[in-house]
Parts: structure tokens; C-alpha cells; sequence
């Protein structure tokens, strides 16, 4: 497996985790129609240089549900206003 292969499994595994923490909805994530698609998190993700920072907090709160993303993630302000248009859409 090359090092790209698994640096971008790495980061699809983070952002699913992190989503699962934040309480946001994939399928919501992938709804071309809000504009917030699945590729430009990925790519958001992927270009992140706070891994290690990730990780830390990923492996903090595991197993929890937070009420938003951490500061430090690209994509804080794409999975808060998801889980807000999820809890609206209930």
C-alpha cells in the first residue's frame, strides 16, 4: 500500500470518526443540495496539518457525543451547521 493510499485512508477514517463525535448525519454530508459535499470535506480533511491534534482528541472522545467540532478542524464550522440542519430537520 503506498504512502498516499494510506494517508488518505487515514484522514477517511478521522473524518468519519469525527463525524460520528459531532453528531452529524453523512448522508446529510452528501446532499449535493446544501452545497457542503462529501469531496470538499475530504479535500478539507485531507490538507489538514493538525493530525496529530486530531488523533489526541479523536482518542479523547471516544465513545461521546460533543456538542461541536473542535476549533482545530477544517471542517468545524461544515459539521456544526450539519448537526444544526439535522436537529431543525427532526
Amino acid at each position: 500500500m503506498s504512502t498516499l493510499t494510506r494517508r488518505i485512508e487515514d484522514h477517511a477514517r478521522k473524518m468519519g470518526a469525527m463525524m460520528e463525535r459531532c453528531g452529524v448525519d453523512a448522508a446529510m454530508l452528501a446532499n449535493d443540495r446544501l452545497g457542503l459535499t462529501l469531496a470538499q470535506a475530504s479535500r478539507a480533511c485531507l490538507a489538514c496539518r493538525a493530525e496529530a491534534a486530531c488523533t489526541d482528541w479523536l482518542a479523547a472522545s471516544a465513545g461521546t457525543t460533543v456538542d461541536a467540532a473542535p476549533d482545530f478542524c477544517p471542517n468545524a464550522a461544515r459539521f456544526d451547521f450539519l448537526r444544526n440542519e439535522s436537529a431543525l430537520s427532526r
